[in-house]
């Protein structure tokens, strides 16, 4: 228990640096409970945020399906060998859940939106804009690189903005992409002239943008809404705790660990209850 409130205490802190997620990861392998407990509550907000903007379901059942997840995960862990292989792992559950979804219906129209999003789509935004990772590490994830993240990036941010990324024209959709790159980096004077200098001749950037800013504070509120709160954090670890040791952990053969630390393909089949 003392490793719950040791995770606890930090959890209001800045978010662990890469370096001591990949390091938990190492000792999580070699079946260290605790240091999985440590790496999945770095994730616990990204999973449960997912979850409330794919499934319309009460907060104990969406509880369970985080804790599902993550005990899955722990099974396979022995094939990953890198941070971004745990990553993947973690997406392709969230973006391959085989549970049928009823149609759902929501008073809020983002939320909404939302829900009606790609997986992938809804994942990458979800995790770029509510827990503001990186485009390479949405790269990693998705195995797509950075140009199809960008884009699958700003068709969401349109459709959540009602508008028909197919409608626009071709300089139109190259003005909305290296605005998508901008956001990507720290504020530079020269760049943003150079795009505003590039969207005088597509009236209608100028409004999309304005209304994808607009769209950035409605997803906070989202995010807000179905962060993990510290008590439901701890009844999550301490109900994984409690799983994940008796849980089997699969062994990978030779070949596979030889193909895995070149490039993470290699792993059992992973289903979503």
């Amino acid at each position: 228990m003392e490793a719950i409130k040791s995770i606890l205490s930090r959890s209001g802190r800045l978010a662990p640096s890469r370096n001591t997620r990949r390091a938990e990861l190492r000792a999580a392998r070699n079946r260290d409970s605790e240091q999985y407990l440590a790496i999945c509550s770095s994730y616990l907000d990204l999973v449960s945020t997912y979850y409330g903007c794919s499934y319309s379901e009460t907060g104990e059942a969406r509880r369970k399906r985080v804790t599902e997840l993550f005990i899955r995960i722990w099974q396979q862990l022995k094939y990953t060998e890198r941070l971004s292989d745990f990553e993947y792992l973690l997406t392709k559950l969230l973006t391959e859940d085989a549970t049928p979804q009823e149609p759902t219906s929501s008073s809020d129209p983002i939320k909404e939106l939302l829900r009606k999003l790609p997986p992938h789509a809804r994942f990458a935004l979800i995790a770029y804009e509510m827990e503001h990772w990186p485009v390479r590490w949405l790269a990693l994830a998705l195995r797509k690189n950075s140009k199809r993240i960008h884009t699958l990036l700003s068709e969401a941010r349109c459709k959540l903005c009602r508008i028909n990324w197919e409608s626009l024209n071709g300089e139109a959709r190259q003005c909305l992409l290296a605005i998508s790159r901008m956001f990507d980096h720290q504020p530079n004077i020269r760049r943003s002239k150079a795009i505003s200098k590039q969207s005088h001749s597509c009236p209608e950037v100028t409004q999309i943008k304005a209304e994808w800013l607009e769209l950035r504070a409605k997803i906070v509120e989202i995010h807000l809404r179905y962060r993990i709160s510290e008590k439901e954090r701890e009844y999550i670890l301490r109900s994984l705790l409690e799983s994940v040791p008796e849980a089997f952990m699969q062994k990978p053969g030779m070949v596979d660990r030889l193909i895995n630390s070149v490039h993470f393909i290699k792993h059992k089949s992973i289903q979503a209850s």
